[in-house]
Order: structure tokens, then sequence, then C-alpha cells
């Protein structure tokens, strides 16, 4: 079942914090393999958290009209879109 609503184009400059959040997800998880790789694996989650903050304040600020909608982003095709939560499940 699709429940997409409309698409939102994504420039590279938004999409880059994106692709910085994730390779510090990346890096928080080899980190944490790492002997007494604690400390780099708090620090690359506290900036995971930081990227996707600016991420998607910075996608709210681009389309303010999605500003209480669900979203999710396709980092493929770089855009994102909304979607309805099905309440029932």
């Amino acid at each position: 079942m699709d429940n997409e609503k409309k698409q939102y184009p994504v420039g590279n400059l938004i999409a880059d914090d994106f692709t910085a959040y994730e390779a510090a997800i990346e890096l928080r998880d080899r980190a944490l393999k790492l002997p007494f790789g604690y400390k780099k694996a708090l620090k690359a989650a506290k900036d995971a958290i930081k990227y996707k903050r600016i991420f998607w304040k910075n996608v709210r600020k681009m389309y303010p009209e999605i500003k209480n909608s669900t979203l999710n982003y396709n980092i493929e095709k770089q855009y994102v879109y909304e979607y309805e939560v099905d309440e029932s499940l």
C-alpha cells in the first residue's frame, strides 16, 4: 500500500547534511568495535544527531508548507516525501 503524497526535491547542500549524518553513524559503529573507542563513538553519535537535526531543519525551512507533516527522505533520488501514518496499526 503506497501512502506517499508529494515529493519535494532536496538540493545538494542539504543532502550533504544527510550524508554527514550517515557517515557519523558509520564512524560510531566502527569506533564501538575498537578498544577504547568509546570517546570517538560518543562524539560521532553526537555529530550524527547534530547533522540529522540540521538536515530536517533545512528541509522544513525550504518547504514551510510541510512543517507538520510526517516525512521521509529518499537518499538515492534526493527528495523528501510526505506520507500518512496508518493509525490502525
